[in-house]
């Protein structure tokens, strides 16, 4: 006997399979697996590729069990077509393929660490980022790679992401030679399914260049500041009629101060 879905599934109908073996709808690499679950009986679910009266396979899983029937002791089995399955299974794998791909080539280091504070993940920009492998940093506590002002305001941090805030900052992180490198971190907290904080994600940029480039600019301007301030000769800086600067020895020299001298340049 077989039911009008089992014959759909095969692709034939109810009268033309009466008689025939279920062998002839298994595909052939998968006969003797099938035929040692039927002789042993086997009741657990498993899976083999079946075959279309067309001659084209398909994924199904079985589950069987030994019944009577009009006093012979006959196999009753229950098919269910998997295509739709590992389609699926087929897209998600794509998927993840994919976001894996995009993940370890981007030009950010990319780290998710757990509810303790201990690396996740990250990818090959970020391990590179440190001096790292990704497998030495994995499993590893973040503040493994901060110092001791850098693991405050991170403790800080996670309080914050424990409370569901999402921001952007600027952090130092101390590589594994020992040197710093500045970064702009995006920082987003991760939640279970019960909705409670299970860790972090960030998106990391490498900032270095910019905060010496900052520090090279406050400094020049530090030392140009210190060099026109104690000058034995005045020195002014106009721009279109505003007078912006005047050294002490220039103000001495015309008795101003510096506000009353910036008031002078004004014009109307």
């Amino acid at each position: 006997e077989v039911n009008e879905a089992g014959a759909v599934l095969v692709g034939s109908t109810r009268a033309a399979l009466i008689g025939r073996n279920v062998m002839d709808f298994c595909a052939p690499a998968d006969r003797e697996h099938v035929a040692a679950q039927m002789r042993n009986n086997v009741t657990t679910p498993y899976e083999f590729t079946a075959l279309r009266a067309d001659g084209s396979e398909f994924p199904v899983l079985v589950r069987g069990h030994t019944s009577t029937y009009h006093g012979h002791a006959v196999r009753v089995t229950v098919f269910r077509d998997l295509t739709e399955n590992r389609r699926a299974e087929q897209a998600l794998r794509d998927s993840e393929a994919r976001y894996r791909n995009i993940v370890e080539t981007s030009q950010e280091g990319i780290w998710q660490i757990d509810a303790d504070s201990r690396t996740v993940y990250v990818n090959r920009k970020m391990a590179d980022m440190l001096g790292c492998t990704v497998e030495e940093m994995r499993g590893r506590p973040m503040f493994d790679f901060m110092d001791d002002e850098g693991r405050a305001m991170a403790a800080r941090n996670v309080e914050r992401r424990r409370q569901g805030i999402a921001e952007q900052h600027e952090f130092k992180f101390r590589r594994r030679d020992g040197g710093e490198i500045w970064t702009l971190l995006n920082t987003a907290p991760l939640t279970d399914a019960t909705g409670r904080y299970a860790g972090a994600f960030a998106m990391i940029t490498d900032i270095t260049e910019r905060k010496r480039a900052e520090e090279a600019l406050v400094q020049s301007e530090n030392n140009f500041r210190a060099l026109t301030e104690n000058a034995n000769v005045g020195i002014m800086v106009n721009h279109r009629g505003q007078h912006v600067f005047a050294n002490n020895r220039l103000l001495t020299l015309l008795g101003y101060s510096a506000e009353e001298f910036r008031q002078t340049g004004i014009k109307e």
